[in-house]
């Protein structure tokens, strides 16, 4: 269930205020997370697919550090992108004009399809609607 929040954005360019659906910040999704899940999907342990997980990620890295895009099947795809200055001739760009390295990632369409909205698997929920529920479950534990 996505757990959203109401916003109030002002347009730059009009002046106008108006209210907008943002995704509440929530515990991240640990890699720990991922693995009890898988765990409970298969036969294999914990540890031993948080062993893997990790290695996925020292070997993601290697691959970005070797100027690779990385793709992890219907997951997407990890690309290595640059920043650099500007110049008159390409004879003037060299490493050292490049600034900055950042890493963009490309959702598959597969992923894109899971969270649509029109898909009848995803859920939203206000904050307050989340918060009157979490309330409510409190009460009962204590016995209120």
């Amino acid at each position: 269930m996505i757990i959203y929040k109401t916003v109030k954005r002002r347009n730059p360019s009009t002046a106008s205020v108006k209210y907008y659906a943002a995704v509440c910040d929530t515990r991240p999704f640990e890699l720990e997370d991922i693995a009890e899940q898988i765990q409970a999907k298969c036969t294999i342990h914990s540890s031993d697919v948080l062993a893997v997980l990790r290695c996925l990620q020292e070997t993601v890295i290697e691959g970005l550090r070797d100027g690779k895009s990385v793709r992890l099947g219907d997951l997407g795809c990890f690309r290595p992108t640059v920043s650099s200055e500007g110049f008159d001739t390409p004879d003037e760009v060299t490493a050292k004009a490049i600034k900055r390295v950042k890493v963009t990632f490309y959702a598959n369409r597969k992923i894109f399809e899971a969270i649509k909205v029109s898909n009848p698997a995803v859920k939203f929920r206000s904050v307050l609607e989340a918060a009157a529920d979490n309330t409510t479950e409190n009460e009962d534990a204590s016995g209120q």
